[in-house]
């Protein structure tokens, strides 16, 4: 008899940060409870590489060993995410008036 893994829980939330460099991040759930593991296979599953912080992501979590996670990415929205401005842009109008 082979070990019976929980069902995941298909689930709503926003990226709370994600660094590529480390590989993992956080998604804080619409529902209110405690932040949810991101690591960079089950964004790879999804073929990204990245998602932005404030991005709203449907996605589906299990229980694993260390706690909760995300198991599947179904969809990012990163329109949700913050514009940020780059570093170093110049400040003022856009036509230089």
């Amino acid at each position: 008899m082979q070990n019976q893994q929980v069902p995941a829980a298909s689930m709503t939330g926003t990226i709370k940060w994600f660094n590529t460099e480390k590989g993992y991040g956080f998604v804080r759930p619409d529902d209110g409870s405690s932040d949810i593991f991101l690591h960079i296979t089950a964004l790879k599953r999804a073929n990204l590489d990245n998602v932005p912080e404030g991005a709203a992501i449907t996605f589906e979590m299990v229980e694993a060993q260390k706690g909760r996670q995300v198991s599947k990415v179904v969809t990012v929205d990163p329109s949700t995410a913050p514009a940020k401005t780059p570093q170093g842009a110049p400040r003022g109008r856009p036509n230089g008036g």
